[in-house]
């Protein structure tokens, strides 16, 4: 009877972990290519272990690190299912990207469905003539209840020149396969196929490479490779390498930068991932054209900060993230108030890189963040939204004036009632940076608070919530840091420049308020005429019975077009009425409007006169490079 009970229990045993096995095998993906100027990839799961009822597969609803409604969906055609013997399985929809599957007592399943990948790749995919690129999160189906499932890859090129290469950071497992741990990773790692050109160089351990797909003149990357090497070496990896455990400064032993060159594109931009970044630039490497975007000079220098941005993102929001993104909700809107820790402090930790690797001097440095408090103080949002609110609401999107080429005619009001996390978030850093030095007479700073919360908070762990931050940004002040986040966070207080500032010995400076304001908005329309994309609440250009989506013929008489309109306007004199000829509602008016003085002055600072000791030690402290002493 024992015996019987001991090998009944073995039995057992064997079953159960046979079972164990079986459910938790990997699924296996398969990706194939059709004729490339149908632009379509063909796509096969394999999933088994399933309880012989029904399964569902779905599309992401959204990608991580783009807080947009995407609607991958949409590029789905052709979908099929069959059961392990090849036998058609019936399917229907549950949801707009859900697929379910009656198994009808099948323990297998194989789906097939067609992607037509013609958009662009650092938000969904492209496959023609000059190469493949995608993001995981846009083209493949998950299995609803198996997003754990280790997942396989294998990539057919049989109809792909056989000179093209394959870049990603998913395993390698063998030839044109990869492997993953689960599906977050697997959606994480975007895939670049090509005759793409490719520079590496080691940094600390790891392994960097820049995989760069070039529409245009191919000119040489080497002075960016470079470059991003020492900002990488110098500017990142040391922020918070003394949180990082592991055999290498950076919490990966290699990672892909792919780029995208377009230099007839007007979009630059990036998504971050867990160990690359997929970036698109609009011009050429050696574009050195005069710009004024994000306070530099030339068409260069986005390349290195956008670059660095993504990179920095690796640590913040790859692995230390808000609670509420994971594990990742793929099928719904994930609403968090910490964007502007994930974004806003990444760009300023993206600023504090080039400066302390020597890209910046420390007057670029402090100019920026002039620049960027400027342009933040003149969003009419600030009265509307705290800076937690902007974060919360990312998903309404971007404003209406003008976008989906409807006309700012037909538009929503987020001009005047929002703002961006990023740039808040930016200030915000700047700010918090300076209440810990001088609350800890300069002996800690924001990099104590990010390192604290990445010990504690980042990947494994499940992330950190607004609490979280308050607690760890009092615990490096050893003050009650609370006040500061509920007036200038979740509150709708005005920033204290002048007083934080001060514990730098640095003056804000304002002025401007002698130039001409009106309170509008303007940008050249299809056929390169002003059209009035918004109107401040409460301005000159309000009182005048001005509108969204009116055109501007003439000011005073003088006809303008969307390239003139702005310094014409810039150069009015203030209290003196004008007259601007305008097109409203397809009839041609007249409107008189009197400029008055601009109410957002423009900020810089400067050294004050008959500093501290301690306000000395925290400017250098504050502006020491790698490359440079103060300036």
């Amino acid at each position: 009877m024992l015996h019987r009970i001991l090998r009944a229990v073995t039995l057992l045993t064997v079953l159960f972990v046979t079972l164990c096995c079986y459910a938790t095998e990997a699924v296996r993906y398969d990706l194939g290519f059709e004729a490339w100027n149908t632009h379509m990839l063909d796509v096969a799961i394999q999933a088994s272990g399933l309880d012989g009822k029904q399964v569902s597969f779905a599309l992401p609803f959204w990608a991580p690190g783009v807080y947009i409604a995407e609607e991958f969906a949409v590029y789905v055609q052709d979908f099929q299912a069959e059961d392990a013997s090849g036998k058609p399985l019936a399917w229907h929809k549950t949801d707009g990207q859900t697929w379910q599957v009656d198994l009808h007592g099948s323990n297998g399943v194989t789906i097939h469905y067609r992607f037509y990948a013609n958009s662009m790749p650092f938000r969904g995919a492209q496959y023609n003539d000059s190469h493949v690129s995608l993001t995981g999160a846009a083209v493949w189906m998950y299995m609803v209840d198996g997003k754990d499932r280790s997942a396989t890859l294998h990539i057919g090129r049989a109809r792909l020149p056989n000179t093209w290469k394959i870049a990603t950071g998913l395993t390698r497992d063998g030839q044109d396969s990869y492997e993953a741990d689960n599906y977050d990773a697997f959606a994480d790692c975007p895939i670049e196929i090509g005759d793409y050109a490719e520079k590496s160089f080691v940094a600390r351990g790891t392994t960097y490479h820049l995989v760069v797909h070039d529409e245009g003149d191919r000119a040489d990357f080497s002075e960016f490779a470079v470059q991003l090497k020492n900002v990488i070496e110098k500017g990142v990896v040391p922020i918070l390498a003394p949180a990082v455990s592991g055999p290498t400064a950076a919490p990966f032993p290699e990672y892909w930068f792919i780029i995208h060159l377009s230099p007839s594109s007007f979009i630059s931009a990036g998504v971050e991932h867990r160990n690359s970044t997929m970036i698109a630039m609009g011009s050429s490497w050696d574009d050195h054209s005069a710009t004024h975007h994000d306070s530099v000079r030339n068409l260069y220098g986005p390349k290195i900060s956008l670059a660095t941005h993504e990179f920095f993102h690796s640590w913040n929001v790859k692995r230390l993230r808000p609670i509420e993104l994971g594990p990742f909700d793929y099928a719904h809107p994930v609403h968090t108030e910490s964007l502007w820790i994930s974004e806003g402090l990444t760009e300023y930790y993206t600023d504090a890189a080039l400066l302390r690797s020597g890209y910046w001097k420390p007057k670029q440095y402090i100019d920026r963040i002039a620049e960027v408090a400027t342009a933040l103080e003149a969003e009419p949002g600030r009265a509307e939204r705290s800076v937690a609110e902007t974060s919360w609401d990312t998903w309404f999107g971007f404003s209406g004036a003008g976008v989906g080429g409807f006309g700012p005619g037909f538009s929503n009001n987020l001009d005047n009632t929002n703002y961006s996390y990023y740039d808040s978030g930016h200030i915000l850093g700047v700010l918090l940076d300076l209440e810990l030095r001088h609350a800890t007479g300069n002996r800690k700073s924001l990099d104590d608070w990010m390192r604290l919360m990445y010990t504690r908070y980042a990947l494994p762990k499940p992330g950190f919530t607004p609490e979280d931050a308050i607690r760890a940004a009092s615990e490096v002040a050893g003050i009650d840091m609370r006040e500061f986040f509920d007036r200038y966070v979740t509150g709708k207080q005005p920033f204290p420049y002048d007083r934080d500032f001060a514990y730098a010995g640095l003056q804000v400076v304002r002025s401007g308020a002698d130039l001409p304001w009106l309170g509008l908005v303007t940008r050249s329309g299809g056929n390169h005429e002003a059209m009035i994309a918004n109107i401040v609440p409460g301005s000159p250009a309000e009182r005048a019975d001005l509108d969204r989506g009116d055109t501007i013929l003439a000011i005073n008489g003088k006809a303008v077009d969307g390239q003139s309109v702005s310094s014409m306007l810039h150069n009015l004199a203030v209290n003196l009425p004008v007259k601007l000829t305008v097109v409203h509602g397809g009839s041609l008016q007249t409107r008189s409007v009197t400029a008055i003085g601009n109410p957002h002055p423009t900020i810089t600072f400067q050294r004050a006169p008959n500093t501290t000791a301690e306000q000395d030690a925290i400017y250098a402290s504050m502006v020491a490079t790698a490359g440079a002493g103060a300036q």
